[in-house]
């Protein structure tokens, strides 16, 4: 049983990035002081890596622990509602 209405959860939901995230930044706040030059998001490649350093022909993808289940992980658990839909998703991901 969801503690919210469907509202409420498509609300929440929305607001959760998929670039620009927290990680993200991080990495790319240290790669640039570190003096490398980067683009983010390149459509045009296969998976649309979030970092690309293109002088050194390298893509960067950060995978987050929810999303991509990492064992062992505490940010990897299994939300209690929906279940049977977020071990699915989260599968298919680790197969990606």
């Amino acid at each position: 049983m969801d503690i919210w209405s469907r509202e409420k959860i498509s609300e929440v939901m929305s607001r959760i990035r998929n670039k620009g995230t927290k990680p993200e930044i991080m990495l790319r706040k240290a790669l640039f002081a570190r003096g490398f030059r980067y683009r983010v998001n390149v459509k045009s490649l296969l998976g649309k890596p979030d970092i690309v350093l293109p002088r050194y022909k390298t893509v960067i993808f950060v995978h987050g622990c929810f999303w991509h289940g990492h064992p062992g992980c505490k940010y990897a658990y299994t939300p209690k509602s929906n279940t049977e839909f977020w071990i699915n998703k989260i599968s298919s991901n680790r197969e990606r």
